[in-house]
């Protein structure tokens, strides 16, 4: 299951610590509040936009957007489970969802 978490303040700053590990373009973090997937996303040092990738790809089921560093996308669990199903909520599958996405967003800006 993704991490219950206390404080929605501690996913941005997940995201930012990932974000300085030498050759990271775009780093993500994820975890639960109060019923909602909560996904932040940094990009440092790239043409990428950040939160072109999130709204593109997270608004639809719930908001999202950003600016081209940082990005935030709140999705309500039922919206969550409807879309990618119940297994998707298991920390490695929604980990692998969440890398997946945001790769095609990398790579279609990179086109």
């Amino acid at each position: 299951m993704l991490p219950e978490v206390g404080s929605e303040d501690w996913i941005p700053q997940a995201a930012d610590f990932v974000s300085q590990i030498e050759g990271v373009q775009v780093a993500a973090a994820a975890g639960v509040v109060d019923g909602n997937i909560v996904i932040s996303g940094r990009n440092w040092e790239s043409d990428l936009n950040c939160g072109e990738i999130f709204k593109e790809n997270f608004d639809k089921l719930g908001s999202a957007g950003g600016h081209k560093s940082m990005a935030k996308a709140v999705i309500p669990e039922d919206n969550w489970l409807d879309h990618f199903g119940a297994k998707s909520l298991t920390a490695t599958k929604a980990k692998l969802l969440i890398q997946k996405i945001i790769v095609k967003g990398v790579a279609k800006q990179s086109a």
